[in-house]
């Protein structure tokens, strides 16, 4: 992970991170941690596309799984907007896309079957 890091000039950051947890860093996919994070603070999707300056399709297509590899400027904008640490979004980022420690890339049948739990859960949400 530290050679990714230091590919993006970020080295210093994650082992500071890795360093403060004293213990292996929990990183969820990054769809997860992002609507997780809206849905726990009452943000409005339209509210955090503004914060992150993209449109709302664009980053409901991030929280469903329909983007895979954000760039760092993205990543960066979802920190800002969702008040999630940077370096909490990009391990997010890079363990989606199979490059943080101890994952694999998440198959594409497998985050269909995520986006398919996630939307009946929302409609079961809806009905109450």
């Amino acid at each position: 992970m530290l050679q990714l890091a230091a590919m993006h000039g970020l080295e210093d950051e994650v082992r500071a991170l890795v360093e403060a947890e004293g213990q292996p860093v929990e990183v969820q996919p990054l769809a997860e941690l992002l609507k997780g994070r809206r849905e726990q603070t009452g943000l409005h999707l339209a509210v955090a596309a503004r914060r992150a300056c993209m449109s709302r399709s664009q980053l409901s297509s991030i929280e469903k799984w329909r983007s895979e590899k954000p760039g760092m400027r993205t990543i960066h904008a979802l920190s800002y907007a969702y008040s999630i640490p940077f370096m909490t979004v990009l391990l997010s980022a890079l363990f989606t896309q199979g490059c943080a420690p101890g994952a694999e890339a998440i198959p594409r049948d497998l985050q269909n079957a995520r986006i398919a739990q996630m939307q009946r859960g929302n409609s079961r949400h809806r009905d109450k």
